[in-house]
């Protein structure tokens, strides 16, 4: 890995991984070399290590446990970008010791997984000196209360098995109790694996029903709207559901009209569940009766989502067939796992924030922004990309450069805005004559661009170079300064050559801007080829084909 200076280390961190200072739960990144990077505000509480403390020191300093070979060979091989990996709470009971209550550790869960350094974070001077490396990205949940519950669970079951008189009667209890721990592990797990919304709450909804043996279970997400009185949740909505075929499907029926906010909101905003054995003889708002009716409801648990003390949505859970009385044991299994699905959740959106995010630094980085075409950059990588690939097809690669003429005196006499404006329309005109999907339109610098034409001859090269100078004119800007036109031109040099191994790219450069000079020498406003007799350095023309004379 290149050695960065720190403050740029951190300052690139930060930008990566800032967004996850204050997820509920612990994130921290190393480096190869173990060094911590990245310590969250979550990692502070629970350690009471201030990031200040450990910041750019080695964790094993801190955790010497985890320089023994089963937790340092693993981390290893995320550090050479092998897949993720899991320290589960059942086996290693916690990755980073965090005090919790009489002397006991935080029970955690420890998913680990390699995040690419790129080039382009480390700024220009560290492009093309490295090699692929990676951090180790630790998310760290805290499965004490779960885990707890589980093991309150075990008692009461234990209590109750030696009162049982009848083996087939304990055999049957301990084989319900052994199917539902592995399903709660299994729910737990299966809501970890994705990162995506719609998967993560389309699994959580199928296992539950699955768990609970339930007619239907689905998740309903509110829009708050606010007002003059505040957030109100009469907007909901069931984004996923998981039903037997009997039963009418909720998929997509929005949740309003039914004075939601004057009944339930309150109390699930407070974590409240709501569990209805028969919903005849509860005492609910005729609306509500209709609404669950339609749909055969008879009997229901809902369980909040919570979001930073916000009500996100809804866990619900039907019976329509019987009433149902709702055990003790699910209630409390079933709210656990709705603060799990929560988590998950906002796991998840701040995965889609971040990936938001990154999209729109790639964008920045490859695209110029006065005129939202390629920058040189994404004109400098694509050229390469498509010269080897010509190269082993042994099929033509074409390349325009464009200067507008006489830009200065443009500029001098308009204004900078104008000129501004001037260049985005230009290429816009560009992007117009370059009409198929892989052509590409670059700012190169300044006025001066470039097409690249993949599969394509001389002769498309040149009527690709028409379209342009003849949409340039069209534009019809006017240009006092200009020596050749009352409207702004542009200069056009183009170059085409079946790209050979053993020449690099720079010379199609060369051979088109040494058109594009010839261009501006004799006059300007013109379109020049070179070299003119097309037989220099494999620069040659190609039969042609089709409108653009492209080989598909």
């Amino acid at each position: 890995m290149i050695a960065l200076n720190m403050n740029n280390e951190s300052q690139i961190i930060q930008q990566k991984f800032g967004i996850l200072d204050n997820v509920p739960v612990g994130v921290c990144v190393l480096r190869e070399d173990f060094a911590v990077l990245f310590w969250n505000s979550c990692l502070e509480d629970w350690t009471k290590i201030p990031r200040g403390e450990i910041l750019h020191t080695k964790i094993t300093d801190h955790f010497p446990h985890l320089s023994q070979p089963k937790y340092a060979s693993r981390l290893q091989q995320i550090f050479a970008g092998g897949p993720p990996t899991i320290f589960s709470s059942q086996i290693h009971k916690y990755l980073i010791p965090a005090p919790w209550q009489d002397g006991k550790y935080r029970i955690q869960q420890t998913t680990v997984t390699a995040v690419a350094l790129e080039a382009k974070d480390l700024g220009s001077e560290a492009q093309g000196k490295m090699s692929q490396s990676f951090y180790a990205l630790l998310v760290i949940q805290d499965v004490t209360d779960l885990t707890h519950r589980i093991q309150d669970y075990r008692v009461m079951r234990d209590q109750a098995l030696e009162e049982l008189k009848e083996r087939q009667r304990v055999q049957e209890a301990l084989r319900q109790q052994t199917e539902r721990e592995r399903l709660i592990s299994s729910i737990s797990h299966h809501i970890r694996q994705s990162l995506d919304l719609n998967e993560v709450l389309s699994t959580a909804v199928t296992e539950v029903r699955k768990f609970l043996q339930a007619d239907r279970v689905f998740i309903i997400r509110f829009h708050p709207c606010g007002g003059s009185s505040g957030v109100t949740y009469g907007v909901g909505e069931v984004m996923v559901e998981s039903v037997i075929p009997e039963c009418v499907p909720m998929l997509g029926v929005k949740l309003e009209g039914l004075s939601f906010d004057a009944i339930y909101v309150e109390p699930y905003k407070n974590g409240d569940i709501q569990g209805v054995v028969d919903i005849w003889r509860a005492d609910l708002p005729q609306c509500y009766l209709d609404f669950l009716n339609q749909f055969g409801v008879r009997s229901y648990l809902v369980v909040p989502l919570l979001m930073d003390d916000q009500l996100w949505g809804l866990l619900t859970a039907h019976q329509c067939s019987t009433p149902r009385q709702w055990m003790h044991l699910e209630v409390n299994l079933l709210s656990s796992l709705g603060a799990q699905i929560a988590i998950a959740i906002k796991q998840a959106e701040l995965y889609q924030q971040l990936q938001v995010a990154n999209q729109k630094l790639e964008c920045l980085a490859t695209s110029d922004e006065l005129t939202q075409i390629a920058n040189r950059r994404r004109f400098d990588e694509y050229l390469e990309v498509e010269w080897r690939r010509h190269a082993r097809d042994g099929t033509p690669l074409s390349l325009i450069m464009c200067d507008v003429d006489f830009f200065k005196r443009y500029n001098d006499i308009y204004g900078h805005q104008a000129g501004d404006k001037c260049l985005h329309e230009i290429a816009s005109a560009l992007s117009e004559a370059a009409k198929y999907p892989a052509d590409l339109v670059a700012r190169y610098g300044g006025e001066e661009f470039t097409i690249i034409l993949p599969n394509t001859n001389i002769r498309g090269a040149l009527r690709v170079a028409q379209k342009i100078s003849i949409s340039i004119a069209n534009l019809q800007i006017p240009h006092a300064g200009s020596s050749v036109s009352a409207w702004v031109t542009a200069s056009l040099g183009v170059a085409t050559t079946i790209p050979h191994p053993e020449l690099q790219c720079s010379s199609l450069i060369s051979a088109a801007d040494q058109a594009l000079y010839q261009a501006k020498a004799q006059g300007r406003d013109r379109i020049e080829v070179f070299p003119p007799d097309l037989d220099f350095l494999g620069f040659r023309e190609v039969p042609a084909v089709g409108d653009q004379e492209t080989f598909l």
